[in-house]
């Protein structure tokens, strides 16, 4: 085979694998941060998918929605900047604030 020792599935989970390899190796702190709350965030979403196909009762889906709820305020504290911000925009509730 022209894909030598490896069956070509493998040939391009290894190939992907040392580009990604290569281009973190590159990274500047600044960019291994925000790779890495992007990664936290993947988590989090992925758990809260199980969750919601491991749900039966109103409780199971609350807790759904509690974790989509901290999904996105990881997206708005990791890629908030204060000039998106309005002038006039009076804040969120107290609980936001803390968890921010």
């Amino acid at each position: 085979m022209a894909h030598g020792p490896f069956p070509p599935m493998l040939w391009v989970f290894l190939e992907t694998h040392f580009t990604t390899r290569m281009a973190q190796a590159e990274m500047t702190n600044e960019q291994e941060e925000a790779h890495d709350q992007i990664n936290q965030l993947m988590n989090r979403l992925a758990g809260a998918r199980v969750t919601l196909f491991k749900s039966k009762k109103a409780e199971d889906f609350q807790s759904v929605g509690m974790k989509c709820r901290e999904c996105l305020l990881l997206i708005v504290k990791t890629f908030a900047q204060t000039q998106m911000v309005m002038e006039d925009f009076c804040g969120g509730s107290a609980g936001d604030g803390r968890r921010l």
